[in-house]
């Protein structure tokens, strides 16, 4: 006879974190939801969310450009923001752009400031840079369609630098880490189910503000 015990995997990325519990035989480690775009959004989330508003970068990029020296662009970018020390997490969107034009972006997020304006930025990079102040869901969305824009060559076009890894804990040291954040006293709370080919049905947690 089989027995199925309450399995726990928690990953917990700063202000949100997510809990994901299912009665199963098999100890809980990837689950069939958890893709590129999870993982890109986890780390958006614990290296740069800290408030509802969020303030990222655009810059506009010829198609032919793209597709050449993008990493080395962007580290020289980077420099004004203070180089290898800097924090950061860039990706090129490769969207068809309004009108039609031969033009992609570059999405940044950084908690580091150049102290420069757009006009001097644009032109260290080259072309148009644009800064603006976003609603969190609609900055993890921009950045989930640069993903799909680029498919399966994501790694030649996403740059991250010095970031935090969210925190994955399973079981018992997972409870215990709820217990130990004050798991009641959250802000906000979601609560969802889902099924997965290996585990079965998993009760899933969103808690904000731990």
């Amino acid at each position: 006879m089989t027995n199925f015990i309450e399995k726990l995997k928690v990953v917990s990325c700063n202000r949100i974190t997510f809990a994901y519990y299912a009665m199963t035989n098999k100890n809980i480690t990837a689950l069939a939801t958890e893709d590129d775009i999870t993982a890109l959004q986890r780390l958006l989330l614990t290296n740069f969310i800290d408030e509802y508003l969020v303030a990222h970068y655009t810059l506009n990029i010829g198609l032919d450009e793209a597709a050449t020296n993008l990493k080395t662009r962007v580290e020289h970018f980077m420099e004004y923001f203070g180089g290898k020390c800097c924090t950061y997490l860039a990706l090129l969107d490769t969207t068809p752009h309004p009108n039609n034009l031969p033009l992609a972006k570059v999405h940044l997020i950084t908690n580091q400031s150049s102290g420069l304006t757009l006009d001097e930025l644009s032109t260290i990079w080259g072309n148009t840079v644009h800064w603006e102040i976003t609603p969190f869901e609609d900055v993890l969305d921009m950045y989930t369609n640069a993903l799909q824009s680029i498919k399966g060559i994501y790694s030649d076009y996403l740059f991250p630098q010095n970031l935090q890894q969210p925190k994955i804990m399973y079981n018992g040291k997972a409870l215990d880490y709820l217990d130990q954040q004050h798991i009641e006293n959250c802000d906000w709370e979601n609560t969802y189910q889902f099924v997965d080919p290996h585990y079965g049905k998993i009760y899933a947690h969103e808690f904000v503000n731990l």
